[in-house]
């Protein structure tokens, strides 16, 4: 009688399973691993949009001769430059996604972009505190950066960037 060598079905069944086991968890390591990643990549796109965006207009009010609209989401001040006047307009625009932009509507309204296609701005208001009392005005403003995920709802980095400028007394 001859004995034959192998594996039985049981014994095939659970070293099947037990790699399928592994497998998964290798899985979901690898998920969480990736899904972190992504998650710091989208936090380093929105701080950099944000503080561009943020030093850009604190940078341009600090010039500013003249604040002409400061309500709600929108921006309008006038900076003399090589002898003429520069009027700029900061505010966001809705196209198939929200991006705040600069307008300067002096050499035939050049429009720039201040965040890119990548991340969402919403919330973008300002309010001017007005100059009285041998003290400046002030304007405060702020918005919010978003990187959304693969969908809409699905966001995955949002921060509220806000700053204060003390304007010169004219």
């Amino acid at each position: 009688m001859e004995i034959r060598k192998g594996f039985t079905l049981l014994e095939l069944l659970m070293f099947v399973s037990l790699v399928s086991l592994i497998l998964v968890g290798i899985t979901q390591v690898l998920g969480a691993t990736l899904a972190g990643s992504g998650k710091s990549q989208a936090m380093q796109q929105v701080k950099q949009n944000g503080q561009f965006a943020i030093s850009t207009i604190s940078r341009l009010l600090l010039q500013s001769n003249e604040v002409t609209v400061c309500a709600g989401s929108q921006l309008d001040f006038t900076i003399l430059e090589n002898g003429s006047t520069s009027t700029y307009r900061f505010e966001t625009i809705l196209f198939s996604e929200t991006n705040l932009f600069r307008i300067r509507k002096t050499y035939n309204g050049v429009q720039s972009w201040l965040t890119d296609e990548r991340v969402n701005v919403t919330n973008f208001e300002c309010n001017l505190i007005p100059p009285g009392n041998g003290q400046p005005g002030i304007i405060n403003f702020s918005f919010n950066i978003g990187k959304p995920g693969l969908s809409v709802e699905n966001i995955i980095a949002n921060i509220n960037f806000r700053d204060s400028v003390s304007l010169r007394n004219y």
